[in-house]
């Protein structure tokens, strides 16, 4: 009897053997077999469904599909300088509209939707175009003008991305006030090169603000802004003005003013994410943490300490301490003219002299969850129009410490 192979299971045979047929053997390779030949002698159709042609001019393999009759390209090398057949290639894409069988993308696919990202390197050159680490800028001031030298807009319509990357541990000192308005042009990014290594920024002496935002979606993630001379500090670290939008996320600190560390003015909007922090000088220092002013919002779920006043509302603005902190602060909270504060459940504030203070139709709110420690005056309004909502207390334990109040909504 014939042996069978171990892959195929061909008949085998020993030599000397009689009376023995080819026949399974040969049909098996006849189906299995891949025909080798240039293209045009490739046969019109097929003998069996999967069979398979090799042209060996294209370098391709076809497959002889059966219930479609027709022949496709399966893959293969390509012939030098064709490409592979079957094979998806995008040279680069610029589509408001991209569609395949299945599927439609709209405005996401555009080579001018990647980030433009500037790095700024402690040994790097003003002279370089800061489009790589090894090509990097040494300033953020240069960084930023070669921001403002990439096109507002792409050719889609799209609004990119700007990235300007410090390096992680570095200190980089700003030459006077930066002003910067990109007018609903996408997003600026000022980012330390490694997450939660904060880069720092020290604001140059003898200027009014540090950063003056206008019309810009910013946002600064495990960068610290300060004074670079304690004695000859800026009045604002950061203003985000005029339909601006500023985030502080990461590692993220600002301190150092000696009026106001971040100003959030006319219909702008701010968030101060976990882990970022506002601080001053202490308690007397003068200045506020986070003024919002002009139908402008605010949202803290980090931490603002050691100011004499944590957070401010004035003209219209609408703020929250939704899930931070307010510490050792002379005034936690201060609400004027129509402006309306709240805290919200997950909220603390401790080691202020006054929690709350009301002026001119200011609003402010607490939760009944907010954890209020160590405070003095809880509610101190300035006014007879100004309206401190502290109904339903649940438990008062002292004077100076955990007290809890229902919000009235």
């Amino acid at each position: 009897m014939p042996d069978r192979t171990d892959r195929l299971e061909l008949n085998t045979f020993a030599q000397g053997e009689t009376d023995w047929d080819h026949t399974d053997t040969v049909e098996a390779l006849d189906k299995l077999a891949v025909e080798r030949d240039v293209i045009s002698s490739r046969p019109s159709e097929g003998h069996y469904d999967d069979e398979l042609f090799f042209a060996t001019d294209q370098r391709t393999l076809y497959r002889w599909d059966a219930t479609e009759s027709t022949w496709s390209a399966v893959g293969g090398l390509g012939a030098s300088g064709d490409r592979i057949p079957d094979t998806l290639y995008i040279d680069g894409v610029k589509s408001r509209s991209l569609s395949t069988a299945h599927a439609t993308v709209n405005n996401q696919l555009s080579t001018d939707s990647v980030p433009h990202i500037i790095y700024v390197r402690s040994d790097g050159d003003d002279g370089n175009d800061g489009l790589s680490e090894s090509s990097a800028v040494a300033t953020i001031d240069q960084a930023l003008a070669l921001v403002l030298n990439i096109p507002l807009k792409a050719d889609n319509g799209s609004l990119p991305t700007h990235v300007v990357d410090l390096e992680a541990g570095a200190t980089f000192t700003t030459s006077g006030q930066i002003t910067y308005s990109m007018p609903w042009a996408g997003m600026l990014r000022i980012r330390s090169s490694k997450s939660g290594t904060p880069a720092t920024i020290e604001i140059g002496s003898g200027v009014s603000k540090g950063f003056h935002f206008n019309q810009t979606r910013i946002s600064f993630k495990d960068i610290l802004l300060e004074a670079e001379d304690p004695s000859n500090r800026p009045r604002q670290i950061i203003q985000a003005h005029h339909h601006s939008e500023l985030t502080l996320r990461g590692r993220t600190t600002v301190r150092g003013a000696t009026y106001r560390q971040i100003d959030v003015d006319r219909c702008s909007s701010g968030l101060l994410r976990h882990n970022s922090v506002v601080e001053g000088q202490g308690k007397s220092d003068g200045s506020a943490g986070i003024r919002t002013h002009g139908s402008s919002i605010f949202i803290a779920l980090g931490t603002v300490k050691n100011t004499e006043v944590g957070m401010q509302g004035t003209r219209n603005a609408a703020w929250a301490l939704q899930l931070g902190t307010i510490d050792n602060c002379n005034i936690a909270m201060v609400a004027s003219d129509s402006a309306v504060g709240k805290t919200g459940a997950n909220a603390t504030i401790s080691n202020c002299e006054t929690v709350m203070v009301s002026r001119g139709d200011g609003e402010l709110k607490i939760n009944k969850e907010t954890t209020l420690s160590n405070n003095g005056t809880l509610f101190a309004p300035e006014e007879d129009f100004g309206t401190l909502h502290r109904e339903e207390s649940e438990y008062i334990i002292g004077v100076n410490h955990a007290i809890k109040y229902k919000d009235s909504t």
